[in-house]
């Protein structure tokens, strides 16, 4: 056969074994198979032909694919890329002008789905969703949420990935309903829903003080620079009381 013809040979044989992997036995295939055999195949066909590029595009799918699954297999979720503010299954937190200069720990709390959208309740009746940012800015602190610690997955059919999904779109759709004020009806009691829903680290009463202690002490800054948009205004404003109170003092 021709190099075209054997392509779509190898890939459907191996398409078709990968459809019905059975990942806990070890003596299956797995998308290494393919991948091994497309590598193969492209130094077979490499000698005379000038373009290999769907070998390589192929290889890259499925390594790609093997990654996600591996990790899946692992009880983790895809991994952050804060430096393109990209957040899959993360809770993430954006100051609040003013607010946060006085109270630093205090903010604006999102929620993102395995794709990294960000679900935030931003204000009456008003659920903003976005790839990149919530309705005070791009986040400057995430937190990575472990598949492991959901506890309240099984009455999802599509595993704990849709599961989380279907808990985030759950809890967007009731506060669309809803008022917000900033003590009992927030960002935080948005997030909260969705995690009390899925029984995150066996705790079912997540509530808006919880959740910014538990921020305090699990999230990570996206960058110093962001670390300096968290801080600068608290800093600012606590050398302006000490020169004010210095001042009085003499």
């Amino acid at each position: 056969p021709n190099p075209d013809q054997k392509l779509m040979s190898v890939y459907a044989t191996q398409h078709t074994r990968m459809s019905t992997l059975d990942y806990t036995d070890t003596t299956s295939s797995t998308p290494c198979d393919f991948v091994q055999d497309a590598k193969s195949f492209e130094v077979d066909i490499g000698e005379g032909q000038e373009d290999t590029s769907e070998v390589h595009r192929l290889i890259d799918i499925v390594e790609s694919e093997k990654h996600l699954d591996e990790m899946s297999s692992f009880g983790e979720p895809p991994p952050p890329i804060p430096e393109k503010d990209h957040y899959p299954m993360c809770i993430v937190w954006a100051p609040i002008p003013v607010l946060s200069w006085f109270l630093p720990i205090v903010g604006h709390l999102g929620i993102a789905t395995s794709n990294g959208t960000i679900h935030d309740f931003a204000g009456p009746m008003t659920v903003l969703k976005s790839a990149t940012r919530t309705g005070f800015g791009t986040p400057t602190k995430y937190w990575r949420v472990q598949m492991r610690n959901l506890r309240n997955t099984t009455g999802s059919p599509g595993g704990v990935l849709s599961a989380w999904d279907e808990s985030i779109e759950y809890a967007s759709a009731e506060f669309e309903h809803k008022m917000h004020n900033l003590i009992m009806n927030n960002c935080h009691s948005h997030v909260a829903t969705a995690l009390n829903r899925l029984e995150f680290r066996d705790i079912t009463y997540w509530n808006t003080a919880l959740l910014i202690v538990y921020m305090c002490i699990f999230s990570k800054y996206v960058s110093f620079g962001r670390f300096l948009r968290t801080w600068l205004g608290f800093f600012i404003l606590c050398s302006v009381f000490l020169t004010i109170t210095m001042l009085i003092s003499s």
